[in-house]
């Protein structure tokens, strides 16, 4: 074994020490490539060389993808609603919204129904929400509300994407997720997601609304068909 597969071997480790994740398959795979015949017979259409590019960019594209993720639209949780005033701003705008619902009781009675009906998107949609899930627990904590607004903004401002919502056991009380965008120009996609023991124990979303937040005022805002 050489120094540079020695290397990959070991960071495939590290990075599974808690959890087998992308880059420990990642530098695995690496491992492998690197230390098996340059004529291997499993990869016949693909010169070694290639494969090792193609896993090294694979590997930079996570990591800056995580970076991206991490900093953008994290939800930070509120304890208590505040009411701000509305004053429509034609510099901001919410173009779509998408909204996805995994529960495991609903699953489980529309895979036993003999008139099933498949399709390709939703099951790769499903599959895109539980990456990652590998234990019962983990599937467990995938199960619940998941949101995403498409939103846009044509000057440069300093912003927070609201989102209030309601839930089928707590009545008419309001819960409060928001992520901060210092420099908001251009176009953005923020995701909310109620899912786990929240969505559990406090039950579904019933209703929700989500706001586009300046200096204190609501300058976009949309809303599901039962927020009141």
């Amino acid at each position: 074994m050489n120094k540079r597969a020695r290397f990959y071997f070991k960071v495939g480790k590290a990075n599974s020490f808690k959890r087998l994740n992308e880059i420990s398959v990642l530098f695995y795979l690496l491992y492998f490539i690197d230390t098996m015949p340059s004529r291997g017979f499993v990869f016949v259409f693909m010169k070694k060389s290639q494969i090792l590019t193609f896993a090294v960019a694979m590997a930079f594209s996570h990591a800056s993808s995580s970076l991206t993720a991490a900093q953008g639209s994290s939800a930070t949780s509120y304890a208590k609603p505040t009411s701000f005033p509305f004053q429509s701003d034609p510099a901001f705008s919410f173009r779509k919204t998408i909204t996805q619902t995994y529960d495991q009781t609903s699953e489980t009675r529309r895979s036993n129904s003999r008139n099933r009906v498949g399709n390709s998107y939703l099951d790769f949609e499903k599959k895109r929400l539980l990456r990652g899930a590998i234990t019962p627990e983990d599937f467990r904590q995938k199960q619940g509300n998941y949101y995403s607004f498409f939103w846009r903004a044509t000057r440069d401002a300093s912003v927070t994407v609201r989102f209030e919502y309601r839930q089928a056991n707590l009545g008419s009380h309001v819960q409060v997720l928001a992520a901060e965008y210092p420099n908001a120009k251009g176009s953005h996609k923020t995701d909310f997601a109620i899912v786990g023991d929240d969505y559990l124990n406090d039950g579904r979303v019933i209703a929700w609304r989500a706001m586009i937040i300046e200096n204190g005022r609501i300058v976009a805002s949309t809303q599901s068909f039962l927020w009141r």
